[in-house]
């Protein structure tokens, strides 16, 4: 998908997957060929791949029961003269702890540390989504 929204950003790509762990090394490269095939230019490419792989983990690790296997991740990709924002979200059970969770908790902190501005949202019925802010830098690489 792409277009101009009203406010100047140009809509990259949405895309579905089924919540699995093998689908989110697959977001992460289909986020990074559009943005290099937009060749936004002056980002910090490591920080989105970072931050993506770690929301959509996020997502099929803690946002459905471990009995439930038909849940999807998606991402968006939006870009603006000053700014990409990636939206990942999911249509689990919503941002819950969770006493069987693997890992060591560290996702949120990491893409707070790696985005400009990270954003998480939890639905009424269920699901979260989180807006991932970069800002372009001219020192980015």
């Amino acid at each position: 998908m792409t277009g101009m929204a009203d406010d100047g950003q140009v809509a990259l790509g949405q895309w579905r997957w089924p919540a699995r762990l093998d689908a989110v090394p697959v977001a992460r490269q289909a986020v990074m060929t559009m943005l290099d095939g937009a060749q936004a230019r002056n980002l910090a490419l490591s920080d989105i791949a970072l931050a993506v792989s770690e929301g959509l983990t996020n997502a099929v690790l803690h946002a459905y029961p471990a009995d439930r296997c038909d849940g999807t991740i998606s991402v968006a990709v939006e870009l603006t003269s000053d700014v990409v924002i990636v939206v990942i979200g999911d249509d689990g059970r919503g941002v819950r702890p969770r006493a069987d969770s693997p890992g060591l908790g560290m996702g949120m902190s990491i893409m707070a540390a790696v985005t400009d501005r990270l954003v998480v949202e939890s639905g009424v019925g269920g699901g979260t989504v989180l807006r991932l802010r970069f800002r372009r830098s001219a020192a980015a690489v």
